[in-house]
């Protein structure tokens, strides 16, 4: 951790890599922390060379009725991008995946506003589950409504099998194919 500099009374909340900060020609490959003091956003070129480090202090971020101004929007090409009103500025930070953008979110309110009960659970299981949801949402509004997943009982054996409606299915216990 040494090359985020930390101050010897800061400490890591939590940490997001594959951020996209920057202009049109970045890519998801820089990386955000939050401590307890700062905003450190890791630039990394294309190999993973750490080019530069950015610190936005957390106690330059505006409030408003004693709530971080921070929000969560839409990049152009749709993915969750992370807002942060700076008393000198704003900064916008791209995550691929919304869940993980809002607890970034959460934890800088959390954070200024004196607690220290920190959402920093973000499972694999978790993040891997909300893209699929998010790609399958893109998919199913670009071709149409998704088909209805169907499940009966095998008409030879009486096992249960599952599928899309309309689908000729094989029992994996007697071989029998059928439509469901």
């Amino acid at each position: 951790m040494d090359k985020y500099n930390l101050q010897p009374d800061e400490s890591v909340i939590m940490k997001c890599e594959r951020i996209l900060y920057g202009g049109i020609m970045s890519g998801y490959n820089d990386e955000l922390l939050l401590t307890n003091l700062n905003l450190i956003l890791v630039k990394k070129g294309m190999f993973g060379k750490t080019k530069n480090v950015q610190h936005f202090p957390v106690n330059q971020i505006k409030k408003f009725n004693e709530k971080a101004q921070v929000m969560i929007s839409k990049q152009q090409n749709g993915l969750p991008k992370l807002e942060v009103y700076f008393q000198n500025g704003q900064e916008s930070f791209g995550f691929e995946n919304k869940r993980e953008a809002e607890k970034f979110a959460n934890n800088i309110v959390r954070l200024l506003a004196g607690e220290n009960d920190f959402d920093t659970d973000i499972t694999m299981k978790g993040a891997i589950t909300e893209t699929l949801k998010d790609t399958f949402d893109t998919f199913k509004g670009v071709f149409g409504k998704a088909q209805e997943k169907v499940t009966k009982d095998c008409v030879s054996c009486g096992a249960a099998i599952t599928g899309l409606k309309s689908q000729t299915i094989r029992c994996r216990y007697c071989g029998r194919e059928q439509q469901l």
